[in-house]
């Protein structure tokens, strides 16, 4: 084997070598298989193109363009996945074929190989272009924007390899010498060059998802699904101190909580943790965001809301927790709980809206629980909220 040879073939071992990591990634991250299938695929074609033709030229040029476009189409297909979009595998599977229809009567009807080469080309473009917009509406993080970058750019340059390629005078090129030709060197180095570069760059985005994932992870609390008091703290303190919003901060603490456990065992406790969990995370969608403090009690941030209007929300959570139907073994049990608010003041940091928030709270919890009382003024709450008791307090 010649050191020609031996070079030509360091290029598919490389793209195997990518498959692999890629397929070894596919077993927890979204698209990975899709990506080490594409990769294995453009392996086999680079593989396959060492070879000459001989007398199945033709037929060689075909397994190639099929390998090429498969490999096109789990490549978008794995980006689809990445960005849970539905793939389209009939409408990539219909594409791949009418281009290699196409590529096959440019071979067989005129042995074109600019027509053929073009045509390829041109459905890889489109699956370029295919991906790109699967990304639509997720370019929020600089990675993804250089994955959709990196999409458009291998498109343009589809596109205008073939502008070129159809308007050059050189002498025209059959199945039988396209291996030797100029440009079949061009187009290869600039698909292994986009190959390498899209390979380096989804492998940044999961090394990047990864750490997204672990932060998430340790900023998370298991049996709530909410954020735990490190994340809320986090997201608190970005709120009030770095972006200086101002909102009401309402502490939560489930009333009579450890008879819950006693009476009706650990199981029971952990369903009213889940359960109030669950639903201060509907409301933290439309409100802003919430956590779990520790044992059973929470907090949520009403970002842009007053005390007054802080109070009015805890109310409605009040409420709708009273009116929650719990399964056995909690089955005819109401579960309560006393809230304290605060304001969550622009620049101010997260210890003092926490201090005056649980104060409130502790007297909410010596008015008898079940019940509201804000910074300003105490709404103790023993009837429905429109007859609800406000009585003056000062903070």
């Amino acid at each position: 084997m010649s050191e020609a040879d031996i070079l030509a073939w360091c290029v598919p071992l490389a793209l195997a070598a990518v498959s692999g990591v890629f397929l070894v990634l596919g077993v927890t991250v979204p698209g990975g298989v899709s990506w080490g299938v594409a990769y294995a695929l453009v392996a086999i074609g680079y593989a396959t193109a060492i070879f000459p033709g001989g007398d199945y030229g033709v037929a060689k040029a075909i397994l190639e363009d099929s390998l090429f476009l498969f490999a096109m189409a789990a490549m978008a297909r794995g980006l689809s996945q990445r960005f849970h979009r539905p793939p389209h595998d009939f409408a990539a599977l219909a594409m791949i074929a009418l281009t290699l229809l196409i590529a096959g009567l440019a071979l067989v009807l005129h042995d074109s190989v600019p027509a053929e080469v073009a045509a390829v080309q041109t459905g890889c473009a489109a699956f370029a272009l295919f991906a790109a917009a699967q990304m639509r509406g997720a370019l929020q993080k600089p990675i993804n924007r250089a994955l959709f970058a990196l999409a458009l750019l291998l498109a343009a340059n589809l596109m205008a390899q073939n502008f070129i390629f159809l308007v050059d005078p050189s002498p025209h090129l059959t199945t039988a010498d396209w291996r030797q030709s100029s440009w079949a060197f061009f187009f290869q180095l600039g698909g292994i060059a986009f190959g390498l570069l899209f390979a380096f760059t989804a492998l940044i985005a999961i090394g990047l998802d990864a750490v997204e994932r672990y932060r998430v992870s340790s900023e998370t609390d298991l049996l709530s699904g909410l954020l735990n008091r490190r994340g809320f703290e986090l997201q608190l303190r970005a709120a009030t101190e770095r972006r200086g919003a101002e909102g009401a901060l309402v502490l939560i603490d489930v009333d009579h909580f450890k008879a819950v456990n006693d009476r009706n065992g650990h199981a029971a406790g952990d369903m009213v943790i889940a359960g109030l969990g669950a639903l201060l995370g509907l409301f933290a969608d439309r409100l802003g965001f919430a956590g779990r403090m520790g044992g059973e009690e929470f907090a949520i941030f009403v970002e842009g809301a007053d005390t007054s209007a802080g109070a009015a929300k805890a109310l409605e959570i009040r409420e709708a927790l009273k009116g929650v139907a719990w399964p056995l073994p909690l089955d005819g049990i109401q579960i309560t709980a006393s809230f304290g608010v605060a304001a969550a003041r622009p620049g101010e940091s997260f210890e003092a809206a926490y201090r005056r928030a649980d104060d409130r709270l502790y007297q909410a919890k010596q008015a008898g629980r079940d019940c509201v009382i804000a910074a300003e003024t105490a709404i103790v709450v023993t009837r429905p909220p429109d007859e609800a008791e406000t009585i003056s307090r000062v903070a």
